[in-house]
């Protein structure tokens, strides 16, 4: 039975001269001082942790990002270091201000050095910042299946089905996703789908709301099983609290 491709790393490799030869860790320090480099390192973690080689963010996640790391750190100094980031380029600002994504070139090697041994290789061309060269044996497509939808309102049951558009820079022989075949608790993202909800439940309280009528993790978790690729559910959430979206919109729209 086959299960969901793994998307985050579960470990990422960091120079030990960043102190020495990364002039943009400098400029970063100098700017924002410790506490500036410790909520950079922090994003980088979840980028990997979440969605491998970029993480779903924005400045309306600010309070949550605070709260979740602690330490007196207040939702303004995430914005200013984000702010600094971005600047300097520590994160691809083109990217972030078009698809809402926290992500760079050097994330994205890191992720490569781990993925080496994966037999699924596949990203987003739409977000993938490497040259050809940088990608080889990688299947550097449109995602029709494990992306995000434009509009954030529902999950394509039949979307892995579609055969993904390959960007005419890169070539692949790599089979298409195999769908989730249910079943298998293992192979289920539980855990990740878990965290996106509660990420998404954080969001909500910031804003000192609750939760719509039906919005349950329950619910979540019963359409994820439903979901040809139950991970991209969790991207979804992610989406829905970047935009600071109230309600979970692929339940809203099972529910009419």
């Amino acid at each position: 039975m086959s299960g969901k491709p793994k998307a985050g790393i579960s470990y990422a490799g960091w120079n030990t001269d960043i102190f020495e030869n990364d002039t943009k860790i400098d400029e970063l320090i100098d700017a924002q001082g410790w506490i500036g480099f410790s909520i950079y390192f922090y994003l980088c973690q979840r980028a990997y942790a979440s969605d491998g080689y970029f993480y779903r963010w924005s400045y309306a996640n600010a309070a949550t990002t605070a709260r979740r790391m602690g330490g007196g750190i207040r939702a303004e100094t995430i914005k200013a270091v984000v702010a600094t980031c971005l600047q300097i380029g520590l994160f691809e600002r083109s990217l972030f201000d078009r698809v809402g994504v926290l992500t760079s070139k050097g994330i994205q090697r890191r992720y490569m050095e781990a993925i080496q041994k994966r037999s699924y290789k596949r990203v987003d061309h739409n977000i993938w910042l490497l040259n050809v060269e940088e990608s080889k044996g990688l299947d550097v497509c449109t995602l029709n299946g494990d992306s995000l939808p434009e509009d954030g309102d529902f999950l394509p049951e039949d979307a892995p089905k579609s055969k993904s558009n390959k960007s005419k820079l890169y070539q692949s022989k790599s089979k298409e996703t195999t769908p989730y075949a249910g079943g298998a608790d293992d192979l289920f993202p539980k855990r990740e789908i878990e965290e996106a909800y509660e990420e998404w439940l954080d969001m909500l309280r910031d804003k000192g709301a609750e939760p719509q009528v039906g919005d349950t993790l329950d619910a979540v978790l019963e359409y994820a099983r439903s979901a040809a690729i139950p991970a991209t559910v969790a991207s979804v959430l992610r989406l829905y609290t970047s935009r600071g979206q109230m309600n979970i919109g692929f339940l809203s729209a099972k529910r009419r």
